[in-house]
């Protein structure tokens, strides 16, 4: 009912990005590969830059082979887009509520409550978020098993798997964010095991074998998603933003001495900085987001 009418051709969910963006950018991209091109220069922004470069345009996600489906006409593969990643999220919640020890009634109802919640359901007006938001639950099931020790190899793929389908679908910040509850869930049940033998230092030894689980889901998810990254990491590059003469942060700071051999005064992390890095600056800031300085994104 929810994306019904939109599947039988009744109206366009184009609210916001949605409308202004992501739906006439997929419509684009699929007539480039309807011609049998593969769709890697955007002629029609900056004078043109490689498509796979953005990773918003998602050409290589798995996902978008509902597009492929051109007997139905594309505001209908669009909505249909949309509904399967909430479908998506709804089954990852309910079985993830099933995990944590939810019967049939509690995980139905958290599914219900995250796929068709306020926070999660909004984002098809942003539709990467919703791509990434609906694989989130997998992932935090394959983490929560990976932790608990029972076919670490296993969960260990699954979670590279769904990491990988964020990046893919254009959303390869959340996959940052996986990965600091990773980091949090580790050291979570790392406080949990008693330190009460202190000859084979348990503690230890969970800790630096789950540890090794997570740097080999860092790595299978980078070579997954490789064909993505890679080129979105060498375009930003190119951007604005990666040449400032004020320093946001300390990496910024330290990288664009590396970088561009020019010395920065330590000072511009506590100046309002001017053009387009002043632009943070027009919300406001909480105060622990200053830990920021060192570790960008953590907050």
């Amino acid at each position: 009912m929810l994306f019904g009418p939109m599947i039988m051709g009744q109206t366009i969910c184009s609210y916001r990005d949605s409308g202004y963006f992501y739906y006439p950018y997929f419509q684009w991209i699929d007539s480039i590969w309807a011609s049998g091109e593969v769709p890697l220069w955007n002629p029609f922004c900056d004078f043109g830059y490689p498509l796979v470069g953005d990773a918003s345009s998602s050409i290589f996600y798995p996902g978008k082979a509902i597009f492929l489906f051109r007997s139905l006409e594309y505001s209908a593969r669009y909505g249909l887009y949309l509904g399967i990643h909430v479908l998506i999220a709804a089954t990852g919640t309910y079985w993830l509520g099933r995990i944590l020890g939810a019967d049939k009634s509690g995980a139905t109802l958290g599914a219900i409550g995250y796929a068709f919640g306020g926070s999660y359901l909004f984002q098809v007006t942003n539709v990467i978020f919703l791509v990434s938001g609906a694989w989130l639950p997998f992932v935090w099931i394959c983490l929560w098993k990976m932790m608990g020790g029972n076919q670490p190899l296993v969960w260990t793929i699954g979670a590279s798997l769904s990491t990988a389908m964020m990046i893919l679908g254009g959303d390869p910040q959340m996959a940052y964010h996986v990965g600091l509850i990773g980091l949090a869930l580790l050291f979570a049940e790392s406080a949990r095991i008693p330190m009460s033998d202190t000859t084979n230092h348990p503690r230890l030894r969970f800790f630096a074998g789950r540890m090794g689980w997570l740097i080999a889901w860092v790595v299978g998810t980078t070579m997954l998603a490789c064909i993505q990254l890679l080129p979105t990491y060498q375009w930003s590059q190119m951007s604005e933003r990666a040449y400032q003469d004020e320093a946001g942060n300390v990496y910024g700071l330290i990288f664009s001495d590396l970088k561009n051999g020019n010395a920065k005064m330590a000072s511009s992390l506590f100046e309002s900085p001017v053009g387009v890095d002043g632009h943070r600056y027009q919300f406001s800031q909480p105060p622990w987001s200053i830990v920021e300085w060192i570790w960008p994104n953590v907050s």
